[in-house]
């Protein structure tokens, strides 16, 4: 039988992050149990932190998980997220410190953690546990996961009673298990082994930096979970908070009850709103309060306060206790590296999710890049006649097609991680092309010894077999496959410069505008006839190729031209994160299952699909958010504004790809699920718009000669307190001569990241207050530029005059 190994990586990231604020002295209590159903614990060790760091608990967790894995029964390493003071007591009498508020999602667990995170932020780390839900409407199996927030700081004394309460308010709002309420429970740390029944590592499957407090977010589970939070003691916070939550839970009461709206619902907006919670996150949960009330109660006054009172209250609200300019928050970087969301993982297919995982450990390369890849291979098996209708009437229908861009350094293992995405697709594409050389050296043997005078039919030549994945081509070679066979291809291209060069290799500007009218046909698929001098025409039936390539980011100036007719935007693009070390594990297991779904959803016959009802409300939520966004994102960055106008294209073809990749030929017989269209928003909200931002932003500074950082420069050295149109057309030197209308829009991403406010609203706004925190924040910065720039003027020997220290 083979051992099971611990991963003891995981191990000490889940220690450094989750125990990085734990007192010197206090107990770590290491408990590994018996899943016989004895609460006794097999074995226990307890580490005392002693102020040397915590590298003696890592390696005490990594040999307890391994005891674990090694027991003749069915172990499991389980230890308290705690601090105690005792070394053999591990109760709540003996319990000093709490580290997080943990909740175990063993229903409905994507789910939860969607509205956890709405609430909370994004975990610190998500571990899917081993276990798996079955969801009894689809079949679906989901992965049981554990979510972690770390406190900002331990809870102690009075502050334990308080993370008790936000532990039962966040578990009862998900229908947790309620077990893991008190912090005394243990609960199954990533990478050690899961042993009911089959064993399965635990793992982190998503992390973050963030932490979280209690004062704000126990206030937000307690208005979040009302009926949980009606029966929760209040800690003991002071009296002023006591009173506070009184006032809260009546304002609450009078909206459950139907007793009166308006003067619940403006107070409490207010409350929210000053206790930092988003707008629209207010909205939703005074809206989700209301649908509580009876429905006896729900006239047309109900419906007027629901529709039209609850938005103009938080408007109001907003405006009078939002949060002011100078929040503390860190401002925008324009000298960083781009700062981008990983990929939510839990969007894809398990099958899918393991093979990325494991895959990017072995490669070393970025996870976001290698799941975005799977949905491009997803999108070339399939065949692109596969259509999906995304409005009832009209004729708009998405393909599983996928134009995909990592940007990423010369070492960031942009080519092993396509290669590894693509490999079961070139596998199949070999497979069948040596079927057919075998075929073509019989049939050539057969046509040598035919004897056209014996009356026997001739040889019958076997037909050239369709192909998936392309690499060096031509418009025309392309053509000649697609006309073959009308399933479409994915063309695979290691540099993205290199391919767009080769569009500038015949012919000059005009041959290369030819090829790009090709190439945006070949984005939206169907006839296309291409003129040959040699050979006349050739029909194409399904022009159709998905695109997946990389590009340094100091080539970006070489994409040229392609902003202006939509090519480039065209692209989702992934920013990719520096390379890891490569981690030696078993892929096997995970590659198969990839590779035979892969093989699945080539064999799937092309049909027409339709949403179903409940998803087309969620895909219609999504169209009008990326259509408000399309409409202010003008001057944000070059480019952005169009890639913003194909998102909902996008979100057609990427809702295709996971209905399909569930089971390719049952699917095909169903609508697209409201499940499936809420795994979509995710992924576009939270994923591809940031990147896309952040690549436009890039791709902006980096073709135009770092312009946005020359203009910061000149902010955050000129010392002044507000900036003038005038000061900026003479001192910033590729501003000089340009008119107002373009000076706002090259200053619209520092109004946006709340550099500078405006003076005035409207076109004629001429300046801009420069936010305090500039100052504080990039002194050091401010500091760097003005001895680069007095170096630089004595190089030059030009004048240059001092920085005006007084005005800031």
């Amino acid at each position: 039988m083979t051992r099971l190994i611990v991963d003891a990586g995981q191990i000490r990231e889940f220690v450094q992050a989750l125990f990085a604020y734990a007192s010197d002295s206090t107990i770590i209590s290491l408990r590994t149990f018996d899943d016989g159903g004895s609460d006794r614990p097999l074995r226990t060790r307890a580490v005392r932190l002693n102020g040397g760091g915590l590298e003696s608990l890592i390696q005490a967790a990594a040999e307890q998980a391994q005891f674990a894995a090694d027991h003749s029964r069915k172990a499991n390493f389980c230890p308290p997220l705690a601090g105690f003071s005792d070394p053999v007591k591990a109760d709540e009498a003996h319990v000093a410190e709490g580290y997080t508020l943990s909740v175990e999602c063993d229903r409905k667990p994507q789910q939860a953690r969607q509205k956890l995170e709405t609430l909370l932020g994004r975990a610190t780390f998500v571990v899917e546990s081993g276990g798996l839900w079955t969801d009894p409407e689809t079949g679906e199996l989901q992965p049981k996961c554990h979510l972690h927030w770390r406190l900002n700081e331990p809870a102690r004394d009075g502050d334990r009673a308080r993370l008790k309460e936000a532990r039962r308010l966040a578990t009862a709002l998900v229908g947790g298990d309620a077990s893991n309420v008190p912090v005394t429970h243990p609960i199954r740390w990533p990478g050690s082994w899961h042993r009911k029944g089959e064993p399965k590592l635990a793992r982190i499957v998503a992390r973050s930096a963030n932490e979280i407090g209690l004062d704000d977010d126990i206030e937000a589970l307690r208005l979040a979970a009302p009926e949980a939070a009606a029966k929760a003691p209040v800690a003991a916070e002071g009296e002023r908070t006591r009173e506070n939550n009184r006032e809260t839970a009546e304002l609450i009461r009078r909206i459950l009850s139907g007793e009166e709206y308006h003067t619940a619902i403006v107070p409490l907006a207010a409350r929210l709103i000053g206790q930092g919670m988003m707008p629209g996150a207010v909205v939703t949960h005074i809206r989700d309060l209301m649908e509580q009330t009876p429905p006896a109660n729900r006239d047309w006054r109900w419906q007027r306060r629901y529709d039209s009172d609850v938005p103009q209250a938080v408007t109001s609200a907003q405006k009078k206790y939002g949060a002011k300019e100078d929040t503390g928050e860190p401002l925008f970087d324009p000298w960083s590296d781009y700062i981008v969301p990983s990929f939510p993982l839990d969007v894809l297919p398990p099958i899918v999710q393991r093979f990325v995982g494991d895959q990017s450990k072995v490669i070393g390369g970025d996870v976001s890049a290698l799941a975005m890849l799977a949905l491009s291979a997803m999108g070339g098996a399939l065949d692109h006649r596969f259509r999906l209708k995304l409005l009832g009437n009209g004729n708009w229908y998405a393909s599983p097609r996928l134009w995909v861009l990592l940007v990423g350094g010369v070492s960031f293992k942009k080519t092993p991680t396509i290669n590894a995405a693509l490999a079961p697709l070139e596998e199949y594409q070999n497979e069948i092309r040596r079927e057919y050389q075998a075929g073509l050296r019989d049939y050539e043997a057969a046509l040598g010894t035919y004897d056209k005078k014996s009356g026997e039919p001739p040889p019958e030549e076997p037909t050239k077999p369709p192909r998936f994945v392309v690499s060096d081509t031509t418009i025309e070679k392309l053509g000649e496959l697609l006309a073959r066979k009308p399933r479409g291809v994915l063309v695979k291209r290691d540099e993205l410069a290199g391919w767009i060069g080769a569009m500038e290799k015949y012919g000059g500007r005009g041959a290369a505008a030819s090829d790009r009218a090709f190439w945006l046909q070949s984005y939206d698929g169907g006839p296309h006839t291409i003129d040959r001098i040699s050979r006349g025409e050739l029909w194409v039936e399904n022009l159709s190729a998905s695109v997946v390539g990389g590009i340094q980011p100091d080539r970006l100036a070489e994409l040229t031209g392609l902003t202006t007719d939509g090519l480039l935007q065209r692209f989702i693009p992934v920013m990719m994160q520096a390379p890891a070390f490569p981690i030696d594990v078993d892929v096997s297991a995970s590659a198969e299952g990839y590779r035979r779904l892969i093989r699945r959803m080539i064999a799937a016959d092309p049909c027409s699909l339709a949403l179903a009802d409940d998803a087309k409300l969620v895909m219609e939520e999504l169209r009008r958010h990326v259509h408000e966004l399309e409409q202010a994102s003008a001057g944000l960055a070059r480019g952005f504004q169009g890639f913003i106008g194909k998102l909902p294209g996008m979100a057609g073809s990427l809702a295709l790809m996971l209905h399909l990749a569930e089971n390719p030929h049952e699917q095909r017989m169903h609508p697209v699920s409201r499940r499936v269209a809420e795994k979509v928003q995710r992924l576009v909200l939270e994923f591809v718009i940031p990147h896309a931002f952040e690549f436009y932003r890039t791709s902006e500074t980096t073709t135009d000669g770092d312009r946005l950082q020359r203009l910061a420069s000149w902010i955050v050295t000129s010392g002044k307190a507000r900036i003038t149109a005038r000061d900026l057309t003479h001192n910033v030197r590729d501003m000089r001569g340009v008119g107002l209308r373009d000076v706002q829009l090259r200053v619209s991403p520092l109004v946006a990241s709340g550099w500078i406010t405006p003076v005035a609203t409207g076109p004629e706004n001429r300046a801009w207050d420069v936010s305090p925190a500039v100052a504080r924040q990039f002194k050091a910065r401010a500091e760097e530029e003005e001895r680069r720039k007095t170096i630089l003027a004595k190089l030059m020997a030009s004048p240059r005059r001092p920085r005006q220290e007084a005005e800031w």
